[in-house]
């Protein structure tokens, strides 16, 4: 046998708003380590990504936030967590005696605050026995004990000692340097990506090989049905493929890829690995990630649809904008050369082993609507991202401690199909704060702005209704910004013209706090005349 490697995905949740953090160090592969030192942000590079796989999860664009950031373990914090500091030392398992190196050990965050730490585990084994022996210990839930020997210079003398670890103590010990983002361990799940490369004759039994290195739990538990969870997919006449629900297994055969051809051969030794490992773990990290949000949706649907109260919703801010922006696409993400990666994730993991688009399509279809059209609230902020972002930011934290329901929309997901939804939102709330900010007014002239949108929007349906029931809009201007005067209303577009009519207060930083109390108390009028 040639080669063995496993990565061992321990999935996390960590505090969300950490990740802006996050992204205020310099993305760079020598950027100061973070997590006392333990840890360093590496850049993430794969030319094997589309344009749109590039921006989802390595552009931060005006309009789509970045989604992933990457940190590799120092060699400090290898030190820390009990390893040898060098990646291409040799492990030993103590009961067994099998030799075995870990490669990086990475820790991936996704803005949605799911998290991952990547453990590459590498070794080579004499035969099949021993590499499935050795695949089945290696979890979190496993006894498993390894162990190396650390030789150090203590006054002049060679000192010499046996360092033992668990699996699992290792594991805490690396989510413990996370403490700093908020992180809390995802108990129940635990995910594989295995790779096993081989110049045994194919005579093996490879569906029994193959389901033996994606389900050895099931299949260690006696589960006679464990085969049947198994979903197979065929790239070529040399490699195979196996998911389950935990898994993704991949085995190359060397020999049949020689008698292919040289080609066959020099991807199968020199590209293969490499890809398997870097561009696979990335994809299969973000559909990972996808599933368990999906998961958590729906766990906060059913305890919805359980609450037997009549009345709002008792979902937070952030759940809230999740579900209103809930997306159901699974888009391929690779380019053509490596269309067989998309194959395997979207169609072969997502859609056959966890029904993912199926179950989206549900919470956004059936689930989101219902949940927007229960929740209330009492103050919608329109603001340009580009210029009024961090006013909306101080106006949403300060009247939501007073108490009032505030929509804001932080995300900046403003396209496509979330215009019927924020027009949703629009339709029920009492209350909208415009932001004027800079260039603010003179954009309201664009088609496209998306202001002007709303404003406009919320000018046709207050012509539709009685005066008791009309939303209020309010003009909260930036210093040095002003309001637009009625001698002026015609150079205004036709559909936001009643902007002049309108209250306006303006926010300037020495007064703020008598700003905040002028605009809670223009809101709390409007609250008290509502039925």
């Amino acid at each position: 046998m040639k080669n063995y490697q496993n990565t061992n995905i321990v999935p996390f949740y960590y505090n969300e708003s950490y990740f802006s953090e996050l992204k205020t160090e310099d993305n760079h592969p020598d950027a100061e380590p973070l997590f006392q030192n333990q840890f360093v942000k590496k850049a993430f590079r794969s030319d094997s990504f589309n344009n749109f796989g590039k921006k989802l999860l390595t552009e931060d664009e005006q309009n789509r936030k970045q989604i992933l950031q990457h940190f590799s373990l120092t060699d400090d914090g290898r030190k820390t967590c009990g390893l040898h500091k060098n990646k291409n030392y040799r492990y030993q398992l103590r009961r067994r005696g099998y030799k075995f190196q870990f490669g990086e050990i990475e820790a991936w965050f996704f803005s949605s605050g799911i998290g991952f730490l990547a453990f590459q585990v590498k070794g080579e084994f004499p035969d099949w026995s021993e590499a499935l022996d050795f695949n089945a210990m290696w979890r979190p839930s496993s006894g498993t004990v390894f162990q190396w020997e650390n030789r150090r210079m203590e006054e002049g003398n060679l000192v010499s000692e046996i360092i033992s670890l668990s699996v699992r103590e290792l594991y805490d010990r690396c989510l413990n340097l996370l403490d700093d983002a908020g992180v809390r361990r995802e108990e129940s799940k635990n995910y594989n990506l295995l790779m096993v490369l081989t110049d045994e004759t194919p005579e093996i039994d490879e569906q029994k090989l193959m389901n033996k290195l994606c389900l050895r739990q099931a299949l260690e538990r006696g589960d006679s049905g464990a085969e049947n969870e198994v979903q197979y997919f065929n790239r070529t006449e040399y490699i195979r493929w196996a998911t389950s629900k935990s898994s993704l297994a991949v085995l190359g055969d060397y020999q049949t890829a020689e008698k292919l051809g040289r080609r066959n051969r020099v991807f199968l030794q020199e590209n293969f690995p490499f890809s398997v490992f870097h561009n696979y773990l990335a994809l299969y990290l973000y559909y990972i990630q996808r599933n368990m949000e999906c998961e958590r949706l729906e766990l906060i649907a059913l305890s919805l649809e359980q609450d037997e109260r009549n009345h709002s919703f008792d979902i937070s801010q952030g759940n809230y904008l999740d579900f209103l922006y809930l997306n159901d696409e699974l888009r391929p993400m690779t380019e053509e050369g490596y269309s067989h990666i998309d194959r395997l994730f979207r169609e072969t993991l997502c859609r056959q082993v966890w029904n993912l688009q199926e179950r989206l399509g549900k919470l956004k279809n059936e689930v989101a609507p219902q949940i927007i059209q229960n929740k209330k609230y009492d103050v919608f902020i329109s603001y340009r991202h580009d210029s009024g972002q961090y006013l909306a930011l101080l106006l949403y934290r300060c009247l939501s401690e007073k108490g009032l329901s505030v929509f804001w929309d932080y995300e900046s997901l403003r396209a496509g199909h979330y215009e019927e939804q924020i027009y949703e939102v629009l339709d029920q709330c009492k209350n909208v704060i415009m932001i004027v900010s800079p260039g603010c007014i003179d954009r309201l002239k664009e088609d496209g702005d998306w202001v002007r949108k709303e404003i406009a929007y919320v000018f046709k349906n207050n012509n539709k209704k009685i005066d008791r029931q009309k939303t209020n809009v309010i003009m909260a201007a930036m210093e040095g910004e002003e309001f637009p005067q009625e001698k002026d209303a015609d150079k205004l577009p036709e559909d936001v013209r009643e902007l002049v009519k309108f209250n306006g207060i303006p926010c300037p930083v020495a007064y703020f706090d008598g700003a905040i109390k002028r605009l809670f108390d223009n809101i709390k009028l409007v609250k008290n005349q509502l039925p």
